[in-house]
């Protein structure tokens, strides 16, 4: 598996979107479930520092703060932490919009990987990639 890299916000947590909630010893048993569900069920988690049980509340979200920055909120109590930019673009690269000419970009089988449906007005035309840029 490729390397995933995450940011830490303290005191913020990324609302909706949560696709598991569990109770962990540390942050990095929360990072490690997330890791295991993979990118389309992880891309971020919120965790809650300890109650009186000693445990941490992780919440895995298939959002991250750089593709939804109007659900990151102020949380006391939580972390926040997501995918570096670089990670997410390496896992889910429609996510940078890889396809020209408003063709729509379709996730592969495997992580990182992606194909480009070309719109009708490309396909009349003569396209020379598989990204649908239109030859002259």
């Amino acid at each position: 598996m490729q390397e995933s890299k995450f940011y830490k916000l303290e005191d913020k947590s990324l609302i909706g979107n949560v696709t598991a909630t569990r109770q962990v010893q540390d942050f990095l048993d929360c990072s490690f479930l997330c890791l295991e569900h993979g990118p389309f069920a992880c891309l971020s988690f919120n965790v809650g520092k300890t109650n009186n049980n000693g445990y941490y509340t992780c919440e895995l979200s298939n959002s991250e703060r750089y593709l939804e920055p109007h659900r990151i909120q102020q949380r006391a109590s939580y972390d926040y932490y997501g995918m570096t930019t670089e990670s997410i673009l390496r896992l889910l690269p429609c996510a940078s919009s890889p396809c020209k000419y408003g063709a729509t970009c379709i996730h592969g089988r495997r992580m990182g990987e992606f194909s480009c449906q070309c719109g009708v007005e490309v396909t009349v035309l003569p396209f020379i990639d598989d990204k649908c840029n239109v030859g002259k």
